[in-house]
């Protein structure tokens, strides 16, 4: 085929047999790995109720990687996943047949498109509880969320005032302030400063708080042994962060 006429992206970037494949298909093949017993973490309710973000997510991340590699756009970097496919070709050196090192390279990028497609689906399912769990919650600059979860790339992504996030972990309930900036070490707010390093009875007398368990030295993080603690606690920290952690005013 004409190189004019070959099948080509919005943006004008040409298709890989890959590329076309996942456009013509990859919606079904979504649907056959929640089929798929093996295909653990994969629910079928979950995957219809996300199937065209979830397709694209892929096809932007995963896909197109493959086709700018194989029609010449770009070369492969080392250990990118078109590099790793390349490593199932025998070498010169090896005695196993290329319909051999084909078989155990399909098995290699089905369970490579199996692991992006859980990764990204939990990304969407994670966006999603935090949105309702935000738009649940009583007040806006204190995430409560149903259970330990990736919470700060959503609240990131759909700028909500949120300061402290509240969970449950391993027995305790966690408070975690936000960070100013995607993977930034510096808070908002950060948990007051008199609650620094204390712990056990320190930390319940400085705060109030009978369940309080700790607060980080570096103002991170605390913990109380139960949900309502754990509310009280980031509740003071925001009185003695005054004004500064006020919500933004509507509108």
């Amino acid at each position: 085929m004409p190189a004019d006429q070959a099948p080509k992206r919005d943006d004008g970037h040409l298709y890989s047999s890959a590329g076309l494949i996942w456009r013509d298909f990859g919606r079904d093949a979504l649907r056959r790995m929640a089929s798929d017993h093996g295909a653990d973490g994969l629910r079928a309710d979950d995957i219809e109720a996300n199937i065209d973000e979830l397709w694209s997510r892929i096809d932007h991340g995963f896909i197109q990687q493959i086709d700018r590699v194989d029609t010449g756009h770009e070369k492969p970097a080392p250990l990118s996943y078109p590099d790793q496919i390349d490593t199932f070709n025998p070498n010169w050196t090896e005695e196993s047949s290329d319909d051999t090192q084909f078989l155990v390279a399909a098995d290699f990028a089905m369970d490579t498109l199996r692991r992006v497609t859980k990764r990204e689906l939990a990304h969407i399912l994670s966006r999603n509880l935090v949105l309702e769990a935000h738009a649940a919650s009583a007040d806006p600059r204190i995430l409560e969320l149903p259970r330990s979860l990736p919470w700060q790339g959503a609240v990131h992504e759909r700028d909500l005032p949120v300061v402290y996030a509240i969970y449950e972990r391993d027995g305790d309930w966690m408070i975690a302030a936000m960070p100013s900036t995607p993977s930034g070490y510096d808070q908002r707010v950060p948990l007051p400063k008199e609650w620094a390093g204390l712990r056990g009875a320190e930390i319940q007398k400085a705060t109030g708080v009978p369940d309080a368990v700790f607060v980080h030295a570096a103002r991170f993080c605390g913990a109380a042994g139960s949900k309502e603690g754990a509310l009280r606690m980031a509740g003071k920290a925001l009185e003695l962060a005054r004004p500064s952690a006020r919500p933004p005013s509507a509108g």
